[in-house]
């Protein structure tokens, strides 16, 4: 194992907090369609302004832990990139000949995606969580909608069945 693999080796550790920042930040972003969704379904309705009020609350919270998570996510990948760039970078420079230039562009390129583009390779694998849960959502204001719609149509009065006896 060449020194540059120890020094993404020691990257490992990193994998299992940067998971954690995904999940609690995608679970934060599926808060606003979930948001409008409520509201029109529930609030607009009802007009009840408590319902709205809360909801606003619980959103304004659920926003500022995922602007709070992404800075922390942005803080460690770039601190990440800088150490690995440090580490990598003095064993590199150690070697002697050609091999320095290319050693020194591989370490760029590793430090450039933990920097810029690791963030977006971990977020992809939660799409089909977004979509399955929005279509189901949709799936119950439309449920929803079809009832009220219905009820809207038939008679406010109970269906009765006249008995006659004989």
């Amino acid at each position: 194992m060449t020194s540059t693999q120890g020094s993404l080796a020691a990257l490992k550790p990193l994998i299992l907090p940067l998971v954690l920042f995904a999940s609690v930040s995608n679970l934060a972003v599926l808060v606003s369609p979930l948001f409008m969704m409520q509201v029109l379904d529930r609030v607009v309705p009802s007009g009840n302004l408590s319902t709205l009020a809360l909801l606003g609350i619980l959103v304004f919270r659920a926003l500022t832990v995922n602007g709070i998570v992404e800075y922390l996510r942005d803080q460690s990948l770039s601190r990440s990139a800088s150490w690995f760039e440090r580490d990598a970078a003095t064993h590199v420079l150690a070697r002697a000949g050609p091999a320095q230039l290319d050693g020194l562009r591989k370490v760029s390129i590793v430090r450039d995606f933990l920097k810029y583009n690791a963030k977006t390779t971990i977020d992809p694998p939660w799409m089909p969580f977004f979509v399955v849960t929005v279509i189901f959502d949709l799936a119950g204001i439309f449920s929803r909608a079809g009832d009220r719609i219905w009820g809207a149509l038939c008679p406010q009065e109970p269906f009765r069945v006249s008995h006659t006896s004989r």
